[in-house]
Order: C-alpha cells, then sequence, then structure tokens
C-alpha cells in the first residue's frame, strides 16, 4: 500500500546481497513525489521491461542536448546480478523510487 509517496516492500533475488537480502523489508519513497535529485551510491526501485529491481546507481548524466538524465546501475552481487554492465545506461525516468531504508525483520 502506497501511503504519501511512501511503501514497504520485499527484496526479490540475490542481486543485492550481502546488504539486501531476499525476503528484506525496505521502505521506498517514490519519485512522483520526491524532487530531490539522484545520487551515485543510491539503491533505488527501477522499473525495466515491466520488471522491477533493487539496484545501486553507480553513474549518472544529464543529457546535454536532451536534458534527460541517464543512469547506470549495478548489483551489489556482481555475479548475481543483471544490470548495466548487460544493457547499459539507461534514462532516468526508469527509476521509480528510491530505498529509503532496510527495515528491521
Amino acid at each position: 500500500m502506497r501511503i504519501f509517496g511512501f511503501e514497504i516492500v520485499s527484496v526479490q533475488g540475490e542481486s543485492m546481497l550481502p546488504a539486501y537480502a531476499p525476503g528484506d523489508k525496505v521502505l521506498i519513497k517514490y519519485r512522483s513525489s520526491d524532487l530531490q535529485p539522484l545520487h551515485v551510491g543510491e539503491v533505488v526501485i527501477l522499473e525495466r521491461e515491466g520488471e522491477r529491481m533493487l539496484k545501486r546507481i553507480v553513474r549518472y548524466e544529464i543529457g546535454v542536448h536532451t536534458g534527460q538524465g541517464m543512469v547506470s546501475v549495478e548489483g551489489d552481487n556482481k555475479e548475481q546480478s543483471i544490470d548495466s554492465r548487460h544493457w547499459g545506461a539507461i534514462p532516468s525516468r526508469f527509476v521509480k523510487a528510491r530505498v529509503i531504508r532496510k527495515l528491521k525483520n
């Protein structure tokens, strides 16, 4: 349930181990209600090809000609992560939310 742009979600998959394990709960804030710019090092929820993923921003650039931001994201667990190393940088509009904090189980 989303309340004032916040939601609690469960981590899926092992791409962010050891920081975030499957089943961990995280509090996220949707970007539509968040005017803060994205930053390298932030953990975010992105949506790509209909799939939601938890990844860390490793690079962020604003396009000089388009004004469109591009982000490169990676999972902390490099061996188990499909990320920008495979598909390159993606438009920042694919970043739907940022992780505010990991909740205690």
